[in-house]
C-alpha cells in the first residue's frame, strides 16, 4: 500500500510540475494547433519582438513539404514568422523588415524569373548582397483561400542567419522579407 501511495504521490508531482511550467517549446503540431490570440515566446534577438501574439497561421505546400506563415502582433506592430519542420532540422525565420521591390532594385517578376533560370544572381539591400539560393512555387493556403505563389530564397554569405524570402502572388503583387533565422526549439508556447 505504501508503494501505490507513493507512485500516486510521484504522479501527482509530476503533473503538477507539468501544469506549472511556464512555456512548451513548439513543434510541428503546435503550430498547427494555434489559435489567434495564442502567444509565443521568441528567443531574443537585436531586431526582432520577444513575443508573438498569433493573429493567423497560414500554409505554404511544395509537393510534399509544407512551411508555415505565422502572423501576430507584438506591442502593437504586426510580425511575421516563417517556420518550416519538413528538412532534416526545423526552420525559423523571422521577419524583421518587409521590402520592396523598389528597395531591392527588382523590376519586376521577369527579373526573379531569369534570376530563376539562371540558377544564378544576387540581390542587394542596406549594402548587403544576398546570394540567390532556392526557388519554387507552392499553394498558400490561409484558412479559407488557396492561391498559388512562387518564392525565391536569397542568403548573405557573410552572415548565414540573414536572409531574405520574397513571395510573387501574380505578376504584379510582389512581397520580400528580411529575415533573421531563429532557434525553433528556443520558440516557446505560453
Amino acid at each position: 500500500m505504501i508503494g501505490i501511495r507513493r507512485a500516486i504521490f510521484v504522479t501527482g508531482l509530476l503533473a503538477l510540475a507539468a501544469l506549472s511550467s511556464p512555456a512548451w517549446s513548439i513543434d510541428e503540431a503546435g503550430v498547427k494547433a494555434l489559435a489567434a490570440n495564442s502567444v509565443l515566446q521568441l528567443p531574443p534577438t537585436a531586431d526582432g519582438p520577444s513575443k508573438l501574439t498569433v493573429k493567423t497561421v497560414a500554409t505554404f505546400t511544395t509537393g510534399s513539404n509544407v512551411w508555415y506563415m505565422v502572423t501576430g502582433s507584438d506591442e502593437g506592430s504586426d510580425e511575421v514568422l516563417f517556420l518550416d519542420f519538413s528538412g532534416s532540422a526545423a526552420q525559423a525565420d523571422l521577419v524583421v523588415k518587409d521590402v520592396t521591390m523598389a528597395d531591392l532594385k527588382v523590376k519586376g517578376a521577369r527579373q526573379l524569373e531569369n534570376i530563376e533560370a539562371q540558377g544564378k544572381g544576387r540581390l542587394s539591400f542596406a549594402g548587403r548582397d544576398y546570394i540567390y539560393e532556392d526557388s519554387d512555387e507552392a499553394v498558400y493556403f490561409d484558412g479559407k483561400d488557396r492561391d498559388e505563389v512562387s518564392y525565391y530564397e536569397f542568403s548573405n554569405p557573410k552572415d548565414e542567419t540573414d536572409g531574405l524570402l520574397i513571395v510573387q502572388w501574380d505578376e504584379t503583387d510582389i512581397d520580400g522579407f528580411l529575415t533573421k533565422s531563429i532557434d525553433v526549439k528556443a520558440i516557446k508556447l505560453l
